[in-house]
């Protein structure tokens, strides 16, 4: 399926958009029943351009761009030699965030950001993926399970003394694609 979109690493230039395309994500797949003080506040404090700008600085993060003509749609946030908390492998990647605007979804941005982080982190010796998804997000699974993400074990996020069910899921790799 082509896109039509331009995959490209994040620049600290990009920190605003990285923020404010990461608030509305977020707020889309996790506000469903609406805002309250906490979620609010979780999201001001995390999605903001200091933050990003701090994140973009960090050698053991990594960041791809989804834009077309000069709108950003989607991003993909990566943390370099983090294992997963179930299995603790050496040498893999955690995909920190995939993040697309639901009006985007559907249309390849998933696959082509994985992809092209993919591309360049097999290169360099990397081995595979693995991320949390919320239980109650069962379109991020099943998408995850089309990308070969396998089940490896649950763990929790909390927000607010509420504690709340992610998948741990992983795509191991093979060999270096050539």
């Amino acid at each position: 399926m082509s896109t039509g979109w331009h995959i490209r690493p994040a620049t600290l230039a990009d920190a605003p958009v990285l923020a404010a395309l990461g608030m509305q994500v977020w707020l889309e797949r996790y506000a469903q029943d609406g805002i309250r003080p906490v979620i609010a506040e979780y999201v001001l404090q995390t999605f903001t351009e200091a933050q990003l700008q701090h994140a973009l600085r960090d050698p053991q993060q990594r960041f791809w761009l989804a834009e077309q003509q000069g709108h950003a749609a989607g991003f993909i946030q990566l943390g370099l030699g983090r294992p997963d908390p179930i299995r603790q492998l050496p040498q893999q990647v955690e995909v920190d965030r995939l993040y697309v605007q639901a009006c985007q979804t559907r249309q390849g941005l998933g696959p082509a950001l994985l992809g092209a982080a993919r591309e360049v982190l097999q290169a360099e010796g990397w081995q595979g993926y693995w991320l949390t998804v919320w239980q109650g997000n069962p379109d991020a699974i099943r998408f995850y399970q089309r990308e070969q993400f396998q089940a490896v074990g649950v763990t929790w996020f909390e927000l607010e003394q509420e504690r709340h069910e992610n998948q741990v899921l992983a795509q191991e790799w093979s060999t270096p694609r050539q």
